[in-house]
């Protein structure tokens, strides 16, 4: 300790990384069950790639989010889901500006599953203030076990 150091410890974020972490998954979950895309539009920072293990989606523009969106919102409404449970598995820190954070996502009609459940790894990134998700990682299910399993709403053209 030296004269003029402060006794009291730093300041704690305002939101835990679990509470960041948690309300991106609430907005984007109530984006998709409500077909709202403007309320998922802003929780995304672009340029990214969405992976499935090893195979990566460039998402560039918000046309491909929109595109994307839509098709994985199709998807589950052909389904018949109801609700989306995600609850965070693990969160950190990074950085002051970085989260790591796992989630298991649940997709269910009327309570029931209608896909396997599967745990996402996403690093979420905050720029001017804001948080928003910059990168994520899909583990396989059956219906995203194909490689192009987003190409079907972003087009086959994708570099």
């Amino acid at each position: 300790m030296s004269l003029g150091e402060s006794l009291d410890p730093p300041d704690p974020p305002e939101e835990s990384a679990r509470e960041i972490v948690e309300r991106l998954l609430e907005q984007t979950g109530q984006a998709i069950l409500s077909n709202d895309f403007s309320l998922a539009e802003p929780c995304f920072k672009l340029p990214q790639d969405i992976q499935i293990f090893d195979s990566g989606v460039p998402i560039r523009t918000v046309e491909d989010l929109r595109a994307l969106f839509e098709g994985v919102r199709d998807h589950y409404a052909s389904l018949g889901v109801t609700d989306l449970q995600r609850p965070c598995t693990s969160s950190v820190f990074h950085d002051a500006d970085t989260i790591y954070a796992t989630h298991m996502t649940y997709v269910l009609a009327g309570g029931v599953l209608v896909m396997e459940p599967y745990p996402v790894f996403s690093i979420l990134h905050r720029d001017d203030g804001t948080w928003r998700i910059a990168h994520s990682v899909y583990a396989a299910t059956p219906y995203m076990s194909s490689p192009d399993w987003a190409y079907r709403y972003l087009g086959s053209d994708r570099d």
